[in-house]
C-alpha cells in the first residue's frame, strides 16, 4: 500500500474518533410524546449538554427555565442516526479517494 493510500486511511481513522469522542447529540422532551426534539450540537462524550442548555434548544421562546422538576426530565442523547451518517460518509470518502488514486497511478502507469 502506498504512502497517500495510508494517510488516508489514518486520516479517516481520526475523523472517526473525533466524531466518537464529539458525538453528535439531540434531545426530546418526554412530555411532548416525541413531538418536540431538537439537536444539541456536538459535546465531548464525557461532557453531555445540561438540562439547562437541552430546554434552551427545545423552547428558544421560553422566559424562564421550568422548575427543577420538570427540568430533570431533561436528557442528552447521542443523535446516532447523526453519528451513523458521518461514520457512512467519512467511510465513503476514504474509500472513494483510495479509488481514485489508484486510477489515477494506472492511468499514468498506462502513458508511460
Amino acid at each position: 500500500m502506498k504512502t497517500i493510500e495510508c494517510l488516508i486511511i489514518v486520516g479517516a481513522a481520526l475523523l472517526l474518533l473525533l466524531i466518537f469522542v464529539y458525538p453528535p447529540w439531540m434531545s426530546i422532551d418526554p412530555q411532548s410524546e416525541g413531538r418536540v426534539h431538537a439537536g444539541l450540537g456536538h459535546h465531548a462524550i464525557w461532557n453531555p449538554p445540561s438540562p439547562e442548555t437541552i430546554f434552551r434548544a427545545l423552547y428558544p421562546n421560553a422566559p424562564e427555565l421550568p422548575n427543577a422538576e420538570r427540568l430533570a426530565g431533561f436528557t442528552p442523547r447521542v443523535n446516532k442516526v447523526g453519528l451513523t451518517i458521518y461514520a457512512l460518509a467519512i467511510g465513503l470518502a476514504g474509500s472513494l479517494a483510495i479509488l481514485l488514486i489508484r486510477r489515477l497511478r494506472r492511468r499514468i502507469q498506462l502513458q508511460h
